[in-house]
């Protein structure tokens, strides 16, 4: 007697196998969809924290009176440090993005209209809505910037407004731009003034010069660079990790007791085609080799099915909340499926222990014999 192919198993036996199915499906789905979401968050983080601050850096002075003095410092040092395109005055404001996971700080720079001009066509910034900035108080904002906070198209912001807002005084958005780094730009004619001026803006395309300058002024004035923002975004994504690994851990736990108790109650319900296959001449082994193999590919099912189903779950976030609030994340990334993956071979590995358990408790022979 020859034994049941793998597939021809499934589909005599797809009533008994379902509910593995579709518990593992649904372990998988979770952690696909966690590590979809989790992803999308530290991608935004990225474009708030990092991305701006790729061939940017900001300073400004802490107090009045000796902060001044170490800016105008730091100033000359970085006009005078090999790397630097450029240096604007700025003045310096923040506000913040609306998330799924709460308020993430964005920065909103002031500063020239013709700086403005400049940055935009540097960072390569595409206009998608409105006009470039001209008058002082006119907005130029990152388009997901401002649909997480639902603002619009010539509509005005600023704490005078509401005061949970960052941006001082009063301001028009007059246009939206797409990029992948988030701030805010603005027309600040005070600027002019140079006694007005107690901030910069570097533009740079080598860091190591202005790395240097910046960790000799570190302590006395603000500066925001990629070493500012490395050690938060670095300390975020370790956290978001661990906890995705514990997830995961989690979920690995649960499905090994549904499903080991799910193929246990499976190979009880066949113990008779079991003794059959003894009874011909299969060695345990063999048998084991063949529901191992059938084992093999309802997990590979199972994988596949749960898959789909965290893909369609992602795609769902994104067009019913993410979409219209600037927060889009990315439907399929190879790293989602990690977690996934691990569940998978956990489950096959392990699916060994209800193997054993069954020979263990039963006796082929008395099955054999009716009793």
């Amino acid at each position: 007697m020859e034994p049941l192919s793998t597939l021809k198993y499934i589909k005599n036996n797809s009533n008994k196998i379902v509910a593995q199915i579709i518990s593992l499906s649904l372990g998988v789905a979770i952690i696909y969809f966690f590590f979809a979401f989790g992803g999308g968050f530290i991608k935004n983080i990225n474009r708030l924290m990092h991305s701006p601050f790729e061939n940017k850096a900001i300073y400004m002075a802490n107090k009045p009176e000796t902060a001044l003095k170490d800016l105008k410092q730091c100033r000359e040092e970085i006009e005078n440090a090999g790397g630097v395109e450029k240096v604007l005055d700025a003045s310096i404001n923040s506000t913040s993005m609306k998330t799924v996971l709460g308020t993430v700080g964005c920065r909103a720079v002031g500063l020239k209209k013709d700086d403005i001009k400049y940055i935009f066509k540097n960072d390569n910034l595409k206009l998608t809505q409105g006009r470039m900035p001209e008058n002082d108080g006119e907005i130029l904002a990152n388009e997901d910037y401002a649909k997480s906070k639902d603002y619009k198209l010539n509509q005005y912001i600023g704490n005078d407004i509401n005061i949970l807002e960052g941006i001082e005084g009063k301001k028009k958005i007059v246009g939206l731009f797409k990029a992948d780094e988030i701030m805010v730009f603005y027309v600040d004619k005070s600027l002019e003034d140079k006694q007005n001026v107690r901030g910069f803006i570097t533009i740079f395309n080598d860091y190591k010069p202005v790395k240097i300058v910046d960790e000799k002024y570190k302590k006395s004035i603000t500066i925001m660079d990629v070493a500012w923002t490395e050690t938060f975004t670095k300390s975020f994504e370790a956290a978001f990790i661990g906890f995705g690994i514990f997830i995961v851990c989690v979920m690995i736990a649960i499905e090994w007791v549904i499903l080991n108790n799910l193929i246990y109650i499976n190979l009880i319900s066949r113990k008779e085609s079991i003794a059959l296959m003894c009874a011909v001449g299969m060695s345990q082994k063999e048998v084991k080799k063949v529901v191992l193999r059938e084992q093999l590919a309802v997990i590979i099912i199972g994988f596949i099915l749960g898959t789909i189903v965290g893909i369609l779950g992602v795609e769902i976030l994104n067009f019913a909340y993410l979409d219209p609030h600037g927060q889009t994340i990315n439907i399929f990334e190879p790293i989602y499926l990690l977690g996934s993956i691990c569940l998978s071979i956990v489950v096959f590995l392990t699916s060994r222990v209800p193997l054993r358990k069954f020979f263990n408790r039963t006796d082929i022979m008395a099955i054999l014999e009716g009793r």
